[in-house]
């Protein structure tokens, strides 16, 4: 898939997956990034997760052998978890009463 061209093919395939079978993967890919305590509206990289430009190894060896639809599952849950709780905080710290 070409970046910032195809990400609708993983949206797309997601709801195919099996959520259940979906969710080791998606959890592999939570463990990866966490918001940062001190300023909850900044994410950073944990343990071992290399940059972006450098990451296509390691992540072709964290899901190795895993199925195409459960890869976009984790995937699109993952991405959705992250900016629904980075869209919380920012609505909260603008003190927002709007965000449900």
């Amino acid at each position: 898939m070409v970046p910032l061209e195809h990400e609708y093919k993983l949206m797309g395939m997601a709801p195919y997956a099996n959520e259940e079978h979906a969710r080791p993967i998606y959890e592999k890919l939570r463990s990866l990034m966490e918001f940062d305590k001190k300023n909850p509206m900044l994410w950073h990289r944990v343990g071992d997760c290399p940059e972006t430009y450098y990451s296509y190894d390691y992540l072709s060896k964290l899901l190795e052998l895993k199925r195409f639809d459960l890869i976009c599952a984790g995937l699109q849950r993952f991405t959705e978890e992250m900016l629904a709780t980075w869209c919380k905080t920012a609505s909260r710290r603008r003190g927002s009463e709007n965000w449900r």
